[in-house]
């Protein structure tokens, strides 16, 4: 795997799936999306670390519509948003 990362004021910082260190009880885990909802994560982490961020709430559906992943519903959304939150 490529090392891939995002260059912030001069600190590097990672960009890989393996970079969601996810509950293993945690529902976006289990069934054939989760690799949809890891990548999902992923870019919505990536998009955190760029100047601009995902705050607001129509560009992180925007993000998510893109990666068409209808099974996230807002309510997970939610979960996912407050765990990059306690990331950060």
């Amino acid at each position: 795997m490529e090392d891939r990362h995002i260059e912030i004021d001069g600190h590097k910082y990672p960009i890989q799936d393996e970079y969601f260190p996810l509950s293993l009880k945690s529902p976006f885990m289990y069934g054939e999306n989760s690799l949809k909802v890891q990548k999902y994560l992923n870019m919505v982490y990536q998009a955190k670390l760029t100047e601009h961020g995902i705050y607001g709430h129509a560009t992180a559906k925007a993000v998510k519509n893109n990666m068409e992943i209808d099974e996230i519903t807002e309510e997970r959304f939610k979960v996912i948003q407050n765990y990059l939150d306690a990331m950060a």
